[in-house]
């Protein structure tokens, strides 16, 4: 756990979970019977995250007040920000950091689930408007792509531009930490489409590869559900 406080974490969950045939936000699908979200959570608590901030459509505001009132861990003070008219990724987090201010935070998609090493995330940040995580992934269809120069400077971004050669490419697996200033520059709505893309062409944002001993899954279809369902299992998580 480490030393120092994390900044806060951004849980973006105000996705609709169309994919999934799921009625309630795509974050509380029920996975090894805890939803996604909770899953989350407690990796955020097992890594000394205090500071959580979950976004959520309106339509889905009273699913997620019964959440809370039962599925929060201990130790973990958690915050809710409305979106009443769907923003897209980059316009929700907007909003929510207007409501709960801070000078840097964690970015975390609220499908993804894993143990993205959210400690040396935040130790790159202060020579860096920001740092994406990239994590390896078989198939690039429907995936943002990164490009980058030696080992981590970021030098373009594009969402989901279709099958690329793997060498050529590596997939953002939906966390990481940004200086909250990046927020308010460029023009849009979408994290792939308007922020990450801004951020390369500045020079300052800085890329870390994953461990891939330990994948990051977002549970966007029901077998991606089994997919996580598996890998818990393997590490011995109940």
């Amino acid at each position: 756990m480490p030393s120092a406080e994390l900044p806060p974490v951004f849980i973006l969950a105000a996705g609709l979970g169309t994919r999934l045939g799921f009625e309630s936000a795509k974050t509380l699908f029920p996975v090894t019977g805890r939803p996604v979200l909770e899953w989350i959570l407690l990796e955020c608590r097992r890594q000394g995250v205090r500071r959580v901030v979950v976004t959520v459509l309106r339509q889905h505001e009273q699913a997620l007040s019964r959440f809370c009132a039962h599925g929060v861990p201990a130790g973990i003070k958690l915050s809710v920000s409305v979106d009443e008219t769907p923003q897209g990724t980059l316009g929700t987090l907007r909003i929510a950091h207007e409501r709960f201010p801070s000078g840097r935070l964690i970015i975390w998609l609220g499908d993804i689930v894993g143990a993205p090493p959210l400690a040396r995330l935040e130790e790159m940040t202060p020579g860096a408007s920001a740092v994406l995580l990239a994590h390896w992934r078989p198939d690039y269809e429907q995936s943002g792509v990164l490009t980058v120069a030696g080992a981590s400077r970021l030098t373009g971004f594009r969402e989901k531009p279709g099958r690329l050669p793997v060498p050529a490419a590596r997939v953002w697996a939906g966390v990481a930490t940004i200086e909250a200033s990046q927020l308010a520059g460029p023009a849009g709505h979408d994290l792939g489409r308007d922020l990450w893309p801004v951020l390369a062409a500045s020079g300052r944002c800085r890329v870390l590869d994953s461990d891939p001993a330990e994948p990051l899954i977002a549970v966007d279809r029901r077998a991606d559900a089994g997919r996580l369902a598996a890998a818990l299992s393997r590490a011995g998580i109940r």
